[in-house]
């Protein structure tokens, strides 16, 4: 997942430089970050991707696409019939339209953005039954659909820097079977807190 992350990232930056005269007055900008996992002993981050455009004097609209590791809980429903395999998925694409507010053009700019989009699931996810007699059987991967989230975000801009906090919010889905046996459920929500910058620039944004 990461490295078709930096791809997706080379990929766009060279877009943004072939086309410099179509993409003017839009800029890419980059964030990294980390999420807010307490008591779960892992380390989770983000990198997300946004193509951005001035809509008017203190709003900017974008796409931002995003990647995450780690950011996934899981609930098993019964632990004497199922071991879910946390490390086989746990990870987040996301593709989220936005639009952000700033308060003013002065050199340190606050903002507040909101954006609803897709957030998918990273691949497939590994269920053992533990009560399959068979053992071709014991293994099964599930695919968790995409889902509808909300994301709202606030920070500081200055300059070609960015510092942020980020709220994403998805109901939590269910993880079942082929057959449509209940597993568990699996939470996407997370708050993340980032550092930014704006890898290419054709104009103020």
């Amino acid at each position: 997942m990461l490295k078709k992350t930096i791809l997706l990232s080379t990929l766009l930056f060279c877009l943004f430089q072939a086309n410099a005269q179509v993409w003017r007055g839009m800029n890419l900008g980059m964030e990294i970050g980390v999420l807010d996992l307490s008591g779960s002993g892992r380390v989770g981050m983000f990198l997300n991707l946004e193509p951005r455009r001035k809509a008017s004097e203190n709003t900017i609209i974008g796409l931002r696409i995003g990647a995450t590791i780690n950011s996934l809980t899981y609930e098993n429903e019964d632990l004497s019939q199922f071991v879910i395999n946390e490390v086989s998925s746990n990870g987040v694409i996301s593709i989220v339209p936005t639009i952000d507010y700033y308060w003013n053009d002065a050199e340190l700019r606050p903002s507040l953005g909101i954006g609803i989009g897709s957030y998918l699931l990273v691949g497939f996810l590994d269920v053992f039954q533990t009560r399959a007699s068979n053992p071709a059987e014991r293994v099964v991967e599930v695919s968790v659909g995409h889902q509808i989230g909300l994301l709202v975000r606030g920070g500081f801009e200055w300059g070609k820097y960015r510092v942020g906090l980020e709220y994403n919010f998805t109901p939590i889905a269910k993880v079942e079977l082929p057959g449509g046996q209940k597993v568990g459920t699996v939470d996407r929500r997370y708050l993340g807190l980032s550092l930014g910058f704006s890898l290419w620039g054709g104009g103020e944004s």
